[in-house]
């Protein structure tokens, strides 16, 4: 929260000046009068009473006060992704395959032995009088069973094996332990030290020698903690196992908002992490994202389509999630507060917070939450704590009330309005305006992205995995489709942009395929269909 320093006297009080001369006389007094009035008015100023809207933890106490909170708990079985994935938080489309089968595998083996429990209790059952023909039945279901049981049980044996395989791979580079973060901070100094002896003019043989020693041990110490992690996921059974799943509803103002945490995904690092969405009760504002969107004339026929498309991949104006590695995400389109703190949320709260100032103060700024540009969410405590971007959404990661609030202010007009204002502009902005460099050659990608398919998927990319993945992505796959193709890049780009259009697309698909092949059907492929 935004505050104002006191304002001391001084600051208050006019800088003295010195007159030439004195008045004397009539004027003199006049003179007088006019100064006393002058310094009266100043101490009304000074001595008034606070603003009794101002917020301030006592505000947002009472504020807080206001929201309730229903919670309940249940007992729940399956896998546990927060734990399995502890030394592998980040995520590509591999460890999300790996998980899937993981998963499917697991579930054929709950079934599998259903069936043979199931062909057990039949024979068990059968009478002494059944048809012997009938008896035989019952009887061969029974290894029947079992052999299914075992073939199942053998896929996920295999299933298990390939994602702890992937994981192994991923922690030298992925893995947050705190020792290895220490034992590669180690390293990195004693590396840089060496170096700094090697490149002094006088050099110190034997001070080399002990810089390359202690750096040796020191890339043995991490080597060493990097395998104890390995065989900890390989000593992890992986077996499904039973928690205790919360459950909230939570009433904030005129929205009510359902939220439960301990979500099984791919993605999940933390069991307390959040998942729900909001529902207002008033009427008024209750609009869909494809009602809002199409009722919007200053988005163009195209974006529409667009927008339309990447919401229904992500979720509701209100959809939050606060259980992987982005701490929170909100909004339809899921803006994010990044691994830093600064990510895409914080535009998207500042473009509310300009466009609907009074809907900002009542919605998120009276309980507490507001936002800057350099600093990110901003979190007042009742307390008078205040904690900045990635302090701040780590706190309302698994704080139940502010995460519903959060929810909550998604199901506002105003707020809705402004979300879908500020994603239109980000296509403009992160997609067509952004520039690569293929072949020698810099342009925007707005020159080469002419068609609705290629400017969508190049968005959809850049809300689910950022604008610099996109470059990233667009400036290797095209550099590589020139080069095999002996496109003349120096030409004029209206030459060969239509072809660069299609083979921007096809490197679109390869990270999205499932959400590609869904918009094929929605979105037109033909260069210059994008309006």
């Amino acid at each position: 929260m935004l505050r104002t320093p006191e304002r001391t006297a001084e600051d208050a009080r006019p800088a003295r000046r010195r007159p030439a001369s004195v008045p004397r006389g009539p004027e003199a007094v006049l003179e007088l009068q006019r100064l006393a009035g002058n310094a009266a008015t100043s101490g009304l100023i000074l001595a008034r009473e606070p603003d009794p809207a101002a917020i301030s933890p006592e505000s947002i106490r009472a504020a807080l006060g206001e929201v309730t909170v229903k919670q309940t708990t249940q007992q729940d079985t399956g896998l546990q992704p927060w734990e399995i994935f502890e030394h592998a938080p980040r995520n590509n489309q591999k460890k999300k395959k790996l998980y899937g089968s993981f998963k499917s595998a697991l579930g054929r083996v709950q079934k599998a032995r259903a069936a043979v429990e199931g062909a057990k209790k039949a024979l068990a059952a059968a009478k002494p009088d059944l048809a012997a023909a009938k008896l035989k039945k019952l009887t061969d279901a029974v290894p029947t069973a079992e052999k299914a049981l075992e073939k199942a049980l053998k896929a996920a044996a295999l299933a298990r094996t390939a994602l702890k395989t992937f994981i192994k791979g991923k922690v030298a580079a992925w893995s947050p332990d705190p020792k290895l973060g220490r034992l590669e901070d180690d390293e990195d100094a004693k590396e840089k030290a060496l170096k700094q002896l090697k490149k002094a003019r006088k050099k110190d043989p034997a001070a080399i020698k002990t810089a390359e020693t202690e750096l040796a041990d020191a890339r043995k110490l991490k080597k060493a903690r990097i395998e104890e992690i390995k065989q900890e996921v390989e000593n992890d059974p992986m077996e499904a196992g039973t928690f205790t799943r919360n459950r909230y509803t939570i009433t904030v103002g005129d929205t009510t908002v359902r939220l439960h945490d301990h979500v099984e995904a791919y993605a999940t690092i933390i069991d307390k992490g959040l998942e729900g969405s909001a529902t207002r009760s008033a009427t008024t504002g209750s609009k869909t994202v494809d009602e809002l969107v199409d009722a919007d004339a200053t988005i163009s026929a195209s974006n529409k389509a667009i927008l339309k498309l990447v919401s229904s991949f992500e979720g509701k104006f209100s959809s939050v999630n606060t259980w992987d590695i982005a701490d929170v995400t909100w909004g339809f389109i899921q803006w994010t507060t990044g691994q830093g703190g600064k990510g895409s949320l914080i535009d998207t709260l500042l473009a509310c917070k300009a466009q609907s100032p009074d809907a900002f103060r009542a919605r998120l700024s009276r309980y507490g939450i507001d936002v800057e540009k350099s600093r990110g969410i901003v979190l007042t405590l009742p307390d008078g704590t205040v904690k900045t971007g990635k302090e701040a959404a780590k706190h309302i990661q698994v704080d139940p009330t502010l995460t519903a609030i959060l929810s909550a202010s998604g199901e506002d007009p105003e707020f809705k309005v402004a979300q879908l204002r500020h994603a239109n502009d980000k296509v403009g902005k992160e997609v067509l305006r952004s520039k690569i460099t293929i072949a020698g050659k810099t342009v925007k990608l707005g020159e080469i992205l002419t068609s609705e398919l290629a400017v969508g998927g190049a968005f959809n990319r850049a809300v689910h995995a950022g604008a610099g993945a996109v470059r990233e992505l667009l400036t290797k796959e095209l550099g590589k489709w020139a080069k095999k193709e002996k496109i003349d890049t120096s030409k004029p780009v209206s030459e060969w942009a239509a072809a660069a259009d299609a083979a921007a697309i096809a490197a679109l698909r390869v990270p999205e395929p499932d959400r590609m092949n869904t918009m094929d059907d929605k979105l037109s492929a033909t260069p210059g269909s994008y309006q």
